[in-house]
């Protein structure tokens, strides 16, 4: 028996050794470089075109050894000036009321660059800044893949905006010189001074509004009224004081003076030791006590 295994096993060695000797040893392939990212815009305005400066830009990427971590996008806002003679760094062209073209050259007056900013959306409605008349736009977006490579060849978009224009702020309630009676904290019956306003975009729209008073911190909001309480007033309540009001439209500008009205305070101190009945009946539909003092008041 023991004959028969070292026979067998002389034999699974012999096989062994013949089948290696048919693959001799040699060198491995280094591995393929790790190729980065390509990026494609995608539904996007036509190259060269002036549109609202609101914009909405598609952009998917595409990783052939990997896959997309994240992307990385920036614009470039060139401000625009008409220019004087018949040359420049763009021109546009109109027709008048003859069919004539009317040739319009634009020069460079300065130029802003946005840092690159990360995200992990593939659209994005950005407001691209457009103070000057006419904004030239370079809107670049790149993929980085799960190796850290980055897109050396970000996918572009060039176009022009027009001048977008900032919102206008009104106060509708209190009026200016308004006089209140307040009381320095809240209870059952009084929540504090109410305050209403609007806003009007010439070339958007209104998403947004702040308040504050006597130059404190902003509290912004989408509502279109608000109720001060006593605590928001700079001491003493019983005085002068302002409230001032901003809005800001659909491509984040900011209206840069707002509205202010300005209004007094006075404190009631309930000295007196009179107590008067009437039949007021308690019930939570009846409207807060807002303090306003009127010419109908006695």
């Amino acid at each position: 028996m023991k004959k028969i295994l070292l026979i067998y096993s002389f034999l699974l060695l012999l096989f062994f050794g013949s089948r290696c000797a048919e693959f001799p040893t040699g060198e491995t392939k280094k591995e393929n470089p790790n190729d980065p990212p390509n990026t494609t815009l995608a539904n996007i305005p036509i190259d060269g075109s002036t549109i609202y400066a609101l914009v909405n830009l598609n952009w998917d990427g595409e990783d052939y050894d990997g896959y997309i971590d994240h992307y990385q996008y920036r614009y470039t806002t060139e401000y625009l000036l008409e220019s004087s003679a018949d040359t420049g760094d763009y021109f546009s062209t109109a027709t008048d009321s003859n069919g004539q073209i009317i040739t319009t050259w634009w020069t460079i007056d300065s130029t802003m660059i946005l840092s690159w900013l990360d995200t992990n959306s593939t659209s994005l409605t950005i407001a691209f800044n457009s103070l000057s008349t006419l904004n030239h736009q370079l809107f670049e977006v790149r993929s980085i893949d799960n190796s850290g490579n980055i897109d050396p060849s970000p996918a572009s978009l060039s176009f022009f905006t027009n001048q977008t224009l900032f919102p206008i702020t009104e106060i509708t309630f209190p009026k200016d010189n308004a006089e209140f009676l307040a009381k320095a904290e809240v209870d059952d019956w009084y929540r504090g001074i109410p305050l209403r306003y609007t806003a009007r975009d010439p070339d958007g729209n209104i998403i947004e509004y702040a308040w504050r008073v006597d130059g404190g911190p902003w509290h912004w909001t989408t509502d279109t009224s608000a109720i001060i309480p006593p605590y928001e007033w700079a001491e003493p309540l019983e005085e002068e004081h302002i409230i001032t009001v901003i809005s800001r439209d659909d491509t984040y500008l900011i209206d840069p003076v707002g509205d202010s009205v300005e209004i007094e305070i006075y404190v009631p101190t309930f000295e007196k030791d009179i107590m008067i009945l009437d039949g007021t009946e308690e019930d939570e539909s009846l409207p807060f006590f807002d303090g306003a003092i009127t010419d109908e008041m006695t």
